[in-house]
This record gives C-alpha cells, structure tokens and sequence, in this order.
C-alpha cells in the first residue's frame, strides 16, 4: 500500500473542480485528488481511512470500481486520496441518449449488475451509488466504472455517504416492519441485501415509476396489488424476485440471467395508469 505524505500533493500542480461538503476536489492529467475538509465528519472514527485502505489491496479490487491509487497523510492522519482519472457518460446524458428504450440500457444493466454482484464477495455496499456522476459509463467500450470510493460501505463500516434511495430506506425505519432487512440501525451499516434493493429501486423508478422504498412503508396485500397493477406478474421470475424485497424470509438477490431474459423478451408500455410489462 502507497502511504504518501500530504506535502507531496500540496507542493503539486492541480486543477481545482470545486468543494464539497466534505471535500476539496482537484485533478491532473492522470488523477483525481479527493482532499477531506474540516467538516467531513465521516473520517473522525478513522473509518474512511479503513475503507480506502482496504480497497487499496489488490485482493480486494473489483473490476468496475475506480482503484483508489493512493493515500496521503500528514503524520498517521488519513488526510487525502487519489484515483485515475476516467471518462465516461453519467445517468443524466444516458437518458439524453437512450430515454425509456431498454434494449438500448441492456449493456449498462449488466454490467451495473455484475460489479454489484462481484462487490457483494467483497462486503462492499453503495448507498451513495445513485448520486448523479457516480456512475460513468464508456457507451463504445461498454464499460462502466464506479467512482467516488470514499462512499463505499467496506465490511459494514458505513462511509455516511447517501443517495436519495438509502435516505429514503433509513427514513422509513418508524413506519417500516422490513426496514432491519437493509440497515441495521443499531450498529449503524447498510446490509448484504442493499445493493440489491438499491439497483431495483432505480430500475422499478426508471422504467416503471414505480418507487420501492416508499412501499416498504405498505402492507404486502397493498405491495402485491400495485405490481399486478403493472403487470410484473407477467414474468414470474421479476414477480418472485420483486416480492423477496418486501419479504424478511428470503434474501434480496441479483441475476443476470433474470435481467437478461427480460430485456430480450419483455417491454414497457404506457397505460392509462401508467407504465407496464408487456411481453414483446
């Protein structure tokens, strides 16, 4: 692991990009500079330091994550990180380019679902996957990376990072019998069945407008009704793996094979009430 001392980076010439809550953020011709500010709360119970640090292995990289390169510090205090710097398109000009299509999505779709099914061996989770920009994805190459690693929940040490599906599934915690299946408010961390919740919910919103999180807050009856309402039970292996969300008996789980089934032989429609599954 490449420890650096933080003078090496002040002393260097970088291109500010802006400030954030909690970072100043700057870059070269080769990395992105992620510098904490005083504000950043996250790094005070050093968990951010052990997050980074862990995904600094080689053991530990999943293809698909933007490799943290190194990490500076001033004395023993975790102060900064950088990555290599990247290109790609984020969710924001995807839906410019390929709207509502899924055929268009079906790369992008696997590919998401394959980094979240490979960081799941890892522990890794990502509440903080959804917040625009992300998510880069090369629509030549097909390839995508995820960036932002300090937002990444490592071996349940969560990063205090949120995009508006964890704020929304940590708001339901006083109204929500299946909130405990996704975070675990006691310890404080996000569980192994989130990222699958996490993708669902930005596929069902996307493509459906249908929003998952807020039906944790229903009865199973009112949950099973609205899906039957967009006609998912016209594919029973979407049916089955969308009621395993709401069900504290079994996991909440990723299948390519699922996705891939549906995008090659299903569509979505719009109906007086909304959007729909059809079978092409």
């Amino acid at each position: 692991m490449a420890k650096k001392d933080y003078m090496e980076l002040y002393f260097q010439d970088t291109e500010y990009i802006k400030e954030t809550q909690g970072w100043t953020i700057t870059r070269d011709k080769e990395y992105y500079y992620k510098t904490l500010n005083e504000q950043n709360f996250a790094a005070l119970d050093n968990r951010m330091k052990q997050n980074l640090e862990f995904m600094m292995d080689k053991e530990n990289y999943v293809k698909g994550i933007n490799p943290v390169s190194d990490i500076y510090y001033i004395d023993d205090q975790f102060i900064a990180y950088r990555t290599p710097s990247v290109i790609g398109s984020d969710l924001t000009h995807l839906k410019l380019l390929w709207d509502h299509d899924i055929i268009l999505w079906e790369p992008f779709i696997l590919w998401l679902i394959q980094v979240l099914i490979d960081s799941n061996k890892l522990s890794y989770c990502f509440p903080d996957l959804f917040t625009i920009g992300n998510i880069l994805f090369h629509v030549e190459s097909k390839q995508g990376i995820l960036i932002d690693s300090d937002g990444i929940q490592v071996q349940d040490r969560f990063p205090y990072s949120l995009d508006t599906i964890a704020c929304k599934v940590v708001d339901s915690r006083n109204h929500s019998s299946i909130f405990k299946k996704y975070f675990n408010p006691e310890k404080g961390y996000f569980t192994s069945n989130y990222n699958a919740l996490s993708f669902y919910s930005w596929f069902f919103s996307y493509f459906l407008q249908f929003d998952i999180p807020k039906y944790m807050n229903f009865s199973m009856n009112d949950v099973l009704s609205a899906l039957k309402v967009m006609n998912i039970q016209a594919y029973p292996d979407l049916w089955e793996a969308t009621y395993n969300l709401f069900s504290f008996q079994t996991p909440a789980v990723l299948d390519l094979s699922l996705f891939q089934n549906l995008i090659q032989n299903y569509k979505f429609d719009w109906a007086d009430h909304g959007r729909m599954l059809i079978p092409r």
